[in-house]
């Protein structure tokens, strides 16, 4: 009888647990939740990286290309006073469907060395944005109004 109990002793010893423990279960589970915030992280860093570099390229695109808000030749009357800055008169000639960016707009006024001059000027939305700048800034003829 003691080789049977001494053979059942091998036996359980040289068998492997089927299962885990509980540590290695939470070990197991760390590195998978590492593994998945890692790839998440990953995602979210490849998608904001995505998202920057088309509002660049798109922001570029249309700094050095001169498009008009429209088509519609209505003649818009804009008053500008002396102390209005290039802001103010861009956020003036978005609301009034003159321009479609007041960011680019202003960068443009910028980039160009433009600046709005006080007067009244007759502007229409088929109008580039180079062409309104060249408007207000006073270095266009027969644009300024009364």
């Amino acid at each position: 009888m003691a080789k049977t109990s001494s053979a059942s002793k091998k036996t359980k010893k040289e068998t492997p647990r089927s299962g885990m423990g509980r540590r290695e279960m939470q070990d197991t589970s760390r590195r998978i939740m590492a593994v998945a915030l890692s790839a998440l992280a990953l995602a979210v860093m490849a998608a904001v990286l995505v998202f920057v570099i088309s509002w660049g390229y798109r922001f570029g695109r249309d700094l050095f290309t001169d498009r008009a808000a429209g088509t519609d030749r209505t003649v818009v009357l804009v008053k500008i006073d002396a102390e209005d800055s290039a802001r103010t008169v861009a956020a003036e000639l978005q609301e009034r469907g003159l321009i479609n960016d007041r960011v680019l707009f202003v960068v443009k006024g910028k980039l160009y060395s433009y600046a709005p001059k006080p007067g009244a000027y007759q502007l229409n939305a088929a109008m580039t944005d180079r062409q309104i700048w060249q408007a207000i800034s006073g270095q266009q003829t027969g644009s300024q109004g009364r």
